[in-house]
């Protein structure tokens, strides 16, 4: 998420902001303790530079050097990392007056990341900031949040989400064969926004997003950069290699009970390791994941129905959505389209073939749902074939009738569609499993005054807990 072009990049201005350490991974507090010098660095040498020259800024960030000379205390690293975007300017467009005022009263300045890809609806990371390998996100809204998607447009994060993503994490270190880039530390503001608690999150950022890599804006730099990036993860392995390990991965995670619920091309990383884990989902039980259908019901409100079959018995249109065999699919086929972009000729091999023999590998092909896969197509998946969206297909019955028994699990009516959003699966939505233990730790971690020390024993008790 580093060391791209310079186009790639948007600053961030930063104001100060308390900020108390929660749940902090004291293993890797070093990492925080050296972006906490850069972050001095960074704070006297943005004063010297000239803010109608932003290359010179972004050389700042390429230096990545630290102090090491430099002993920071708790309190002043506390003071560092505590940053806050300092908002927006309410006008439309900024006078080059503005801008420069506004550069000049920062107190930090951070870069974050354009999402330039056509296949990207949003503008870029709307309240992420980078600096050396670390990501800080819920800083605060800045100037690529879109209007149009609160979750991300609002700027800030809430502690439980903090919390899910550590959980996330630690199920991802223990279960999956390659780990994702984990979360090292969850600090709270003192200050409550509009009466909110909200959080800080560290995250590790050394990889790239796979919409970085996309068709529509891949070039000679970019294919230079994932190769080397590739290069050095995998230790020079064969691209068609690495590619099966990834695949292996995403699909291996699912036979233990992990599953990305949101894949996209912006939370997928390049190398297989997963971005925004408060996203996935995990079951208690080291047990494969809850197979699920996706349905879409348009028209007038549906009630009570129980399964599958009463919803054919009614028959009310409906439409196909997704799977959980077609989210699995969609971050392999990511992976593969941008091994493509990045290896271009070089990269030859047969992506249905290696998916398949994946799933029965481990135990996951079934013949109803390799038609399904065959047959159907998600959403998701039409967009990164740049397939017109068009109408949803409509579900033929016979092609379900032996999992007809999947119960109504979800069913949502959404104003905006006319519709409902409804989700089948023999078993229990397994995010009930999810958010059960993850009210449980927030309750249990949120009960002591905090410090360094007690975050250091708040993340030694989480991990302890999971196998």
């Amino acid at each position: 998420m580093k060391d791209l072009h310079h186009q790639h990049y948007s600053l961030v201005f930063c104001e100060k902001e308390e900020v108390i350490p929660w749940i902090v991974n004291k293993e890797k507090f070093g990492k925080i303790e050296s972006i906490g010098k850069q972050l001095l660095e960074n704070s006297a040498q943005v004063s010297k530079l000239n803010p109608d020259n932003f290359l010179d800024i972004l050389s700042l960030f390429r230096q990545g050097k630290s102090q090491d000379t430099i002993s920071l205390d708790e309190d002043t690293l506390l003071e560092l990392i505590g940053l806050r975007s300092s908002g927006l300017i309410e006008t439309p467009f900024m006078t080059k007056e503005q801008y420069n005022a506004h550069f000049r009263e920062s107190d930090n300045i951070l870069l974050t990341e354009k999402f330039q890809s056509s296949s990207s609806l949003n503008s870029g990371s709307g309240r992420h900031a980078i600096i050396g390998d670390l990501q800080f996100k819920g800083i605060g809204r800045n100037s690529l949040a879109n209007q149009l998607d609160y979750s991300h447009s609002w700027g800030g994060m809430l502690p439980i989400d903090g919390l899910k993503s550590l959980l996330s994490d630690s199920f991802c270190r223990a279960r999956c064969k390659i780990k994702a880039l984990e979360t090292i530390g969850v600090f709270l503001y003192k200050n409550r926004f509009s009466g909110i608690q909200q959080a800080l999150c560290l995250r590790e950022a050394d990889s790239y997003r796979a919409c970085m890599f996309w068709e529509d804006i891949i070039n000679s730099d970019l294919r230079s950069t994932g190769r080397k990036h590739l290069d050095k993860v995998f230790n020079g392995a064969h691209i068609n290699k690495i590619f099966e390990l990834i695949v292996d991965n995403y699909v291996h995670a699912f036979s233990v009970g992990v599953l990305h619920r949101t894949p996209t091309v912006e939370n997928i990383s390049i190398d297989g390791r997963w971005i925004d884990t408060e996203s996935i989902d995990f079951k208690i039980q080291k047990r494969p994941h809850n197979k699920y259908l996706n349905i879409f019901v348009p028209g007038e409100k549906i009630d009570n129905i129980k399964n599958l079959d009463e919803l054919f018995k009614s028959k009310r249109e409906a439409r196909f959505m997704g799977s959980w065999v077609h989210d699995l699919k969609i971050p392999c086929l990511i992976t593969y389209k941008v091994f493509k972009n990045i290896f271009e000729d070089e990269f030859s091999i047969d992506f249905n073939e290696v998916f398949n023999n994946t799933l029965k590998k481990y135990s996951l092909d079934d013949k109803i749902w390799e038609k399904v896969l065959k047959k159907y197509s998600c959403i998701k998946e039409r967009g990164l074939s740049n397939e017109s969206y068009g109408q949803l297909k409509n579900l033929e019955c016979n092609d379900f009738y032996s999992i007809k028994e999947f119960n109504c699990i979800g069913n949502f009516y959404d104003y905006y569609y006319d519709g409902n959003l409804m989700l089948f699966s023999l078993d229990d939505d397994s995010s009930f499993e999810s958010r059960s233990i993850l009210e449980k730790w927030n309750l249990a971690l949120t009960k002591n005054e905090l410090s360094f020390d007690r975050s250091f024993k708040n993340f030694e008790l989480l991990v302890r807990s999971i196998k």
